[in-house]
């Protein structure tokens, strides 16, 4: 870990080679003709490189003692050579001065931009990207608790209800033997709750793990100090590799957890239209057509797939019941 000495340093020097305005750097009335535009390009990539270098101030500290010191050596070769062109008369041989101090200048981006450039990419992702995927899963493991006792409190709370309900269809509609039914499609639909819960359960311990992966990875199998660039993107590989692997099975059997709930409803949907059955044929009395549209809308609506908010893609509802609601009046 770099010192906060070394650490200061390295932003002195930062901030004393920056340029606030390149043109006018380059540029001097006192100079005439002379100035120092073929630096510009140089002048340029010096300044791509310690932009990024005063936004990560605090992420510096993470890099090798080697590459720090060796870019703090760098960046004060440059202040003397950028020292000698503020510095620069028209003594002497003025054009070969200004050559001598462009190549200079060349020469010690050379030697800076191999040592630091390929570290800004690692300082970007130590300065928001993990910490902004910990956010990220936190806020999703809060949301699917709460789905979790949303749904826990809904199977609780409608569990009686149903109970009573298919108890009263099986009675009512013993005659024709749709009690039976009702029953299978109310058990698979307790059936599809118990395993939507526990898909929910897997969800959140999926979310969990990816949580203490990723706070495991930058807190304790954090980047060894001193990392050659093989290890480190190495090790950052595997880290996204890992993260990855996890958030697609979190991503996975929360799908698997919304299809559970898709039956659930679909069956729930089934067994209510079997237990209402009854009641629409004794609504629709004598009436021979108006019994045949009952008995072709309940099977509709018993093996047809309905509209759950659990997948992407669903039918539309049927309107056949609006003609069941008119021809009953007229039966009676």
């Amino acid at each position: 870990m770099i010192s906060d000495e070394k650490l200061d340093e390295f932003h002195n020097i930062v901030e004393e080679c920056s340029i606030e305005n390149i043109e006018n750097f380059v540029k001097n009335p006192s100079w005439g003709a002379i100035n120092f535009e073929a630096a510009t390009p140089d002048l340029q990539k010096l300044d791509s490189i310690l932009n990024p270098l005063k936004s990560y101030s605090e992420q510096i500290r993470h890099l090798p003692q080697n590459v720090v010191q060796t870019t703090i050596n760098n960046l004060i070769e440059i202040k003397a050579t950028l020292d000698r062109m503020e510095a620069f008369t028209l003594d002497g041989d003025p054009n070969a001065n200004r050559d001598d101090i462009v190549y200079t200048l060349g020469n010690n981006l050379e030697s800076l931009f191999p040592q630091i450039a390929l570290w800004i990419p690692f300082l970007a992702f130590l300065q928001g990207d993990v910490d902004k995927s910990i956010l990220d899963m936190k806020n999703a493991k809060a949301t699917l608790n709460e789905m979790l006792q949303e749904t826990t409190e809904i199977i609780e709370g409608q569990k009686k209800q149903i109970d009573s309900i298919v108890q009263a269809a099986r009675t009512a509609a013993a005659e024709v033997g749709v009690g039976h039914f009702t029953e299978d499609f109310a058990g698979q639909a307790k059936q599809n709750e118990r395993q939507a819960v526990t898909w929910l359960w897997v969800t959140g311990l999926s979310l969990f793990a990816t949580i203490v992966f990723a706070i495991l990875f930058v807190s304790v199998l954090s980047i060894p100090e001193g990392a050659t660039l093989p290890i480190i993107i190495q090790h950052t590989t595997i880290k996204f590799v890992t993260i990855g692997v996890l958030i697609t099975a979190a991503i996975w059997c929360g799908r698997i957890y919304r299809a559970h709930m898709h039956q659930m409803t679909v069956n729930k949907q089934r067994a209510n239209g079997l237990k209402t059955f009854q009641a629409f044929i004794k609504a629709a009395g004598e009436d021979e057509g108006a019994k045949n549209a009952v008995l072709i809308e309940t099977t509709r609506s018993i093996y047809s797939i309905v509209p759950s908010g659990f997948v992407a893609s669903e039918p539309g509802e049927s309107n056949s019941i609006m003609e069941i609601t008119k021809l009953v009046p007229k039966s009676s």
